[in-house]
């Protein structure tokens, strides 16, 4: 089949929608397109059978911009003439519907959740409830007309369910690498936790940075942290403690995480983050370390299901501080969940997995 994947936020090289999904369709025999805005940066190929359009957005207001992209996309998308347009964006529904009306099979992948509170917050209730209630009816009604709707999580697959039976999980687990260079005993490691990834306030970076004054160990931080946040940050003395890494290769990650006896998922309650599924939680597991996550529901599932961390109230630093200091304290309780998580990640939670999911959602589509 000829598939066109469509974006608008996501990157030319989103690891979603780049690495997995279309890569995976590439190397089952799939004739593979990408069409994405220059918004954000990132213009790595690394397949060059997959052929990435880079769409520019002009230099006006946001609404004109918008507005002229989704011209440009239109003209393009009916160019390629593709069987099968992928759209991974609520905000492109509009043509999604537009190339449904020319006969296109159409697929709506929903990889976030956007209930009334996300809207409250960011209009005010009166007009964020309105704004929610006019949101959820639109995309109800393209749902139904999608030839399929693809889920990133248990979550947002159940709410989808409930508009059409025409969904499926794709679950956004990571790509599974061979980590078996991480094989330093727990016994014989500093005592060490790690965060790697994005920092802001909604990742617990203040949480974290209290924590770490009742904490026996050290922090080592990757990531980007702006000037401003830090500044907050080193009022707590806990910062003492905080080995700040900036941003760093994979290959440095992985040298952190070889190190390390704790990996750090502490987020923040809210819409965005209670229903997701991060990646940073999947590639700790990956590497074989325990790992001390929000108490969320669907996480709380996969930590106790598995036995491999420890889950904690996000905004309690005693709590994920007296969580860390059993991990640290007990090197051969460490290792035990680290190698559950590590079978786990390598059994159930990989993108090799998924793409099976993903590819019968395509085969479906064809002999329908």
């Amino acid at each position: 089949m000829k598939v066109v994947h469509v974006g608008f936020n996501h990157r030319s090289n989103d690891i979603r929608i780049f690495y997995k999904e279309c890569m995976s369709l590439n190397n089952h025999g799939h004739e593979v397109f990408y069409v994405t805005s220059d918004k954000n940066a990132g213009t790595v190929n690394v397949n060059q059978d997959i052929k990435v359009t880079v769409i520019p957005l002009h230099k006006t207001n946001r609404l004109k911009r918008f507005w002229k992209f989704c011209n440009e996309l239109k003209k393009t998308l009916c160019l390629l003439d593709a069987d099968v347009y992928h759209f991974h964006e609520d905000m492109l529904l509009p043509v999604l519907l537009y190339m449904k009306r020319r006969g296109k099979r159409v697929i709506y992948d929903v990889h976030e959740d956007y209930p009334p509170p996300f809207f409250r917050r960011r209009f005010g209730k009166f007009l964020g409830d309105m704004l929610a209630g006019l949101f959820g009816a639109y995309e109800e009604h393209c749902m139904k007309r999608a030839d399929c709707v693809i889920a990133a999580t248990q979550h947002i697959e159940q709410r989808c369910k409930k508009i059409t039976p025409k969904v499926s999980l794709v679950a956004n687990y990571p790509l599974f690498h061979d980590r078996s260079g991480i094989n330093t005993p727990f016994v014989k490691r500093e005592k060490i936790v790690c965060y790697t990834g994005g920092l802001a306030e909604i990742n617990g970076i203040f949480q974290m940075t209290e924590a770490m004054e009742q904490i026996h160990g050290i922090l080592y931080l990757a990531g980007n942290l702006s000037e401003n946040l830090k500044n907050e940050l080193v009022k707590y003395s806990g910062w003492n403690k905080v080995k700040e890494l900036g941003y760093i290769s994979q290959e440095e990650v992985q040298n952190v995480l070889s190190k390390s006896r704790v990996g750090f998922v502490v987020y923040m309650p809210s819409s965005g983050t209670i229903a997701a599924l991060p990646n940073k939680m999947f590639e700790y597991m990956e590497a074989g370390l325990p790992i001390v996550v929000s108490n969320f529901p669907l996480w709380k599932e996969i930590i106790e299901k598995n036995q491999c961390g420890i889950c904690v109230a996000p905004d309690n630093p005693t709590e994920i501080a007296n969580a860390v200091n059993h991990i640290l304290e007990n090197p051969k309780l460490a290792e035990k969940m680290g190698e559950n998580g590590k079978k786990a990640v390598r059994e159930k939670y990989n993108w090799q997995t998924e793409e099976k999911k993903l590819l019968r959602v395509y085969e479906k589509l064809i002999f329908d």
